[in-house]
Parts: structure tokens; sequence; C-alpha cells
């Protein structure tokens, strides 16, 4: 996340150019469906703030080239206590999965199309709707050593 504004997020998606993800296109805390209110739009940041990583499925093109994403689904959201790594694009082939679970769970690979690798535990894939006091009980460095 570059940053937070006014009903979005701009996000860098190592591209021409930055996406945007709209508060209309992630999922509420709680997981319930309802129309944005304003107070949804001041709580922003306890969703998504600035250096967060995430994983979301892009929405829509525009002319200029820029896209629209949405994190709509349980299995996008934010990314938590794991390594990235940024890697050429030609390098990351077309998958149907791009979530790869190694070590029966315990660690999740995620393969993005534009060239970022994730690398984390494996119930550290989360969307908005979990409690992060129970993903910070893990030590990640422990799974990581054992997805290598």
């Amino acid at each position: 996340v570059v940053e937070v504004g006014s009903k979005r997020w701009r996000l860098d998606v190592n591209g021409r150019c930055e996406c945007i993800l709209m508060l209309s296109s992630v999922n509420l805390p709680g997981g319930i469906q309802r129309r944005r209110t304003y107070e949804d739009q001041l709580q922003m940041r306890t969703l998504f703030s600035e250096g967060d990583i995430l994983t979301a499925e892009v929405h829509s093109y525009f002319g200029d080239g820029s896209m629209a994403l949405h994190t709509r689904s349980d299995r996008y959201g934010k990314l938590n206590g794991g390594t990235i790594v940024k890697v050429p694009c030609s390098l990351v082939p077309r998958l149907k999965k791009h979530f790869v679970e190694m070590h029966e769970g315990q660690c999740v690979v995620v393969f993005g199309c534009n060239g970022y690798v994730w690398v984390g535990p494996g119930h550290m894939v989360s969307g908005a709707t979990q409690d992060s006091s129970t993903q910070a009980s893990v030590d990640s460095d422990d799974v990581l050593r054992k997805c290598a």
C-alpha cells in the first residue's frame, strides 16, 4: 500500500501505473455485506495502511494502463508474517492457483503475476476478517526455515 486516500488505497503492483483499491471493493471485518458509510471511510487504516502487503485480484483495466483491484474473497487480503521476494515477471508462470501450500499447509507461497513472490506461514494469508492477535503467536522465521 502506497497511500490511503478518500475511499481508496493506492497500491504499487510493479507496473507502469499504480493501482487503486476502492473501499467498496474490500470485505469489511466480520464479512459484513452492506453499503460503505462515512465511518467505514474513517476506519480505512484499520483494514490496510501504508506499507502493508496485499493479495488482490484485478477487477478492471483502464485506458491509461492503470487497474482497479478488489479483495472481495476470503483468500485475498493482507499478508502477515512472511517474506516478499521480487523476481522478473518472466520467471513467474501463469498458474491456475497462485497460492501454493507446502509442508502440509504450514507454509504458503503466493506467486504474483507482477513478479512478487511471498513466502510465509500457511494460516497467515488472511482477509480483513481475521484477528491479528492470533496471527502474531506463530514464529514466522521458524516456518520460513521449514519452507526453504
